[in-house]
This record gives C-alpha cells, structure tokens and sequence, in this order.
C-alpha cells in the first residue's frame, strides 16, 4: 500500500466513509469495474468492526509488476524466469504475524469484517486465504502445499473449507481421511501478492520457493502455535486448525467466478485451534463472483506461455481475460504455418480446463483488448473452416453447460471451441491493408482538458 501510495497514486483509493460489509463493499468494486478501475481499495471503516479491510490487491498487471519491481510489459518474462530459480524459504523464530495470538475462548473468527459478497450467499465466506498444508508421507516444509480455496463462516471457532475435486489438497485431505488421521491446515490472510499468485501456480510443487523468487527474497516462515506447519511471518492474520476426518457441513448457495450461484453441497470444514495477527491488522478481502479480482490469473497465463513455446515458438502473448468468467484465453503468434493456430489452440484448450474459447490471432493484434481480439474473428476467420470443435472435453463443474457423457446431467465435461483468427497464407487475393493510427498511444487527454475517466 505504502509503495502505491508513492509511485502509483491513481492505483490506490482510501475510503474514510464507513460502509457495510454486507452487499455495499461488493457494489463499490463493481461499480469501478464498469468503468474498466481496479484500483486497490482500503476501507479504513467497515461497520459493527474494529479491522480495517482491503481489496482489490493484486487484480491488475500493474500492481503485481510494482510489488515484482518489474516494468509491466515484462511481466510475464520476468514471472517465467524467477520461476526457473526458485528461492528457497528461511525459518525465523517470530514475527509480525504473532503480535497477537489468541486460544481457546479468545477465538472468535466472526471479529473479522468478512463481507456477504451476493446477495443469495447463505454466509460470509473468506475468499483470500492462502491455505497451507503438507502431505503427511513427506513432513518437511519445503513439500508444503498452497491454495485458494472458500471458506464459510459456521461459528466462532469452526469455518468451512470448499476446493474443487482434482487439485493437490484434494489428494492430500483424502490420503489423510483413507487414514482416519486428522489434517491440519493453516489460513495465511494479508500476503506478499507474489505469495497469492504463487499459491495458484498449478505447474509449480513448492509454492513457497515459486513466491520467493518472484519477490526475489526468501519467504520468512514462523512455526505455527498449535499445528506443526510454518506459515508467512509477515502475514496479517493467521487462523490454525484441524479437519477432521469424514467431518462435513452443507453450505451454499455461494455466488462463483461464472456469475451464477454454485450447488448447495457438503463440504469440509475446520475447527480452529488459534488465530493470530498482527498489531492493528487489515483484512484483506477478494470479491467472488465474476468480479476482477477473483478471475485473474497470472501464473496460469504465464505457465501456459512457457510450455506452448516449447511447441510452437512463435507464440507472443497469451491472455484470460477476467472482464468476463475466465472462458476465454486470446493467443498472439507469428504463424509459420498453416495448422499452427489450430495446434496451440487445441493444446491450450487441453492443458487448461477452464479454457472453452481458445481464439489464436496474429501478433499483430492486442490479446489485452478484447476489441481487438473480436475484429480479428471478425475480419479474418471463416466459422465453417476456422472453427474447430471439441465436445466431451474436460471442464470446471461450476460451468453451467457441463455434462456427462451422455449429456443427460452435469458433471465435469464441456464442449470447447478453438479459432483461428489468424490471416491464412496462400489465399488467391490479397487483405486490405489494417488501419494503424500511431497517435492515438501517444496522445494526452489532459492536454485536451479531458479526464482520463
């Protein structure tokens, strides 16, 4: 917040106002986001709660390139190249995130100003917590495994936690259920934004290295007050706690990434051992829903960039855009051949699931710009032969066109669609020459008197 306040003033709003955690939060970031803002939001004054909250952290390229100390239009070079050296973490015996630590009856997770982010929601849900946990067959910490998962508010003591089938924690929570053994975990709140990408990075086993060298220290790690993981010490807020097995809770509706309310399901919950957090700590909140924040993927672009160029070398840029649920990934490349748009669209198509549009232009044209994107579908792609189609295609099951295989319910399958928007090479008549007008990313509105906004 302090490096915003000082080299990027206009990606920083401070609200002295009080507001309601419940719907007015949420209806402030998606008023700005109409208008294409995500500036980070510090709410200094949430009602009926001592805390402080902030959103909207790490939802725009430029705040993430400014807490890298790198220029944004390298950041994507920069993130695959860190990555390629990870950092090691350092264990040290405290920090600021034990200033506080509170057990037994001083437990109370309904101080903090969780926001009801929908209006259907049936709960507050946290939705920004790096959870931490490890596998119990390998106890060392550098093994730790790190998500973003949501988290309902049951009690004073006792919080769900929701993760999608397939992903890691899901195979280290079962291993430890098939055990009748009980699975410890620890809720890191108010990170090193590196650490939040780090944690969704799905090509990369230690998250902690990963954060590490993107911010080109090591990770601080303090020991944990009453399960044995390490978590940040510079973390605001810490909640310990143990799941145990077969133990569940039903929850939802819950407003997802798509727009629409997900299932009401049975779903894990922890008992929480300790809270801990700093002296005078911020909240930090991330809307649900199809808002900005909660759609913005970084290290699945990056990783997707890094191993489409072992195939197709040629390939520039790559973007999911997170206007919108995160459907869509636009590819940029310089084609070499007939075949390759439509090989490194059905290849991103199938590394990652939630990618149901994948739409491969020229380098020429913008993947940032959705604009862009749709004039070159619209100006150099043919849907009878520069669509391709893709049913019984793996899938995220909060999409609500999934199915099974016989398409009779939904389950986890989708059908993708793959386009080349790319000129084709050996047509018998030549394009016209695109409209190029240079002065329009030179000018300054301010010259003209004219707000940016």
């Amino acid at each position: 917040m302090d490096l915003l306040r000082r080299d990027a003033p206009e990606e920083i709003i401070e609200i002295e106002k009080p507001v309601d955690r419940d719907l007015e939060i949420t209806a402030i970031i998606g008023r700005l986001e109409k208008d294409r803002r995500y500036p980070l939001l510090y709410f200094k004054h949430v009602k009926g709660f001592d805390m402080p909250l902030v959103a909207n952290v790490y939802c725009r390229y430029k705040k993430l390139a400014l807490a890298m100390g790198v220029k944004e239009d390298s950041i994507f070079q920069e993130y695959l190249k860190r990555k390629a050296n990870p950092t090691a973490p350092k264990e040290v015996s405290s920090g600021p995130c034990k200033d506080v630590i509170l057990k037994g009856d001083d437990i109370d997770v309904t101080k903090l100003p969780v926001p009801k982010i929908s209006p259907n929601d049936d709960a507050p849900y946290l939705g920004t917590p790096v959870t931490i946990s490890k596998d119990l067959d390998n106890p060392i910490f550098p093994l730790y495994n790190l998500g973003i998962y949501r988290h309902r508010i049951i009690d004073k003591k006792k919080i769900g936690l929701y993760y999608s089938w397939g992903k890691y924690f899901h195979y280290l929570h079962k291993k430890a259920e098939d055990r009748g053994k009980p699975f410890e975990v620890a809720l890191a709140i108010g990170l090193h934004p590196a650490i939040c990408i780090a944690s969704m990075d799905q090509n990369h086993m230690h998250e902690f290295e990963l954060a590490g060298s993107l911010m080109s220290e090591p990770v601080e790690l303090v020991k944990c007050e009453t399960v044995d993981l390490h978590v940040p010490a510079q973390s605001e807020i810490v909640i310990e706690g143990i799941m145990q097995p077969g133990a569940r809770q039903r929850e939802g509706p819950f407003g997802e990434y798509p727009g629409y309310y997900g299932h009401i399901v049975d779903a894990p919950y922890v008992d929480i051992t300790c809270i801990t957090h700093r002296n005078n700590p911020i909240y930090q909140h991330a809307s649900s829903g199809k808002h900005a924040e909660n759609v913005f993927f970084l290290g699945w672009e990056a990783d997707m960039l890094s191993t489409l160029r072992r195939y197709y070398p040629t390939i520039s840029k790559i973007h999911m855009p997170f206007h919108v649920a995160p459907y869509f990934c636009f590819i940029s490349m310089r084609k070499l051949n007939e075949g390759d748009a439509i090989g490194a669209g059905t290849a991103a198509a199938g590394m990652q699931p939630l990618v149901k549009y994948a739409v491969v232009v020229d380098d020429d044209v913008n993947v940032f710009d959705e604009r862009e994107v749709l004039w070159a579908i619209s100006t150099r792609a043919r849907a009878d032969e520069d669509f391709v189609i893709i049913p019984r295609s793996k899938g995220n099951r909060l999409d609500p066109t999934t199915y099974t295989r016989m398409k009779t319910s939904r389950d986890g399958m989708v059908t993708k669609v793959v386009i080349d928007a790319t000129v084709k090479t050996g047509l018998p008549y030549e394009l016209p020459e695109a409209i190029h007008e240079p002065m329009i990313d030179t000018i300054n509105l301010k010259d003209y008197g004219i707000n940016a906004y």
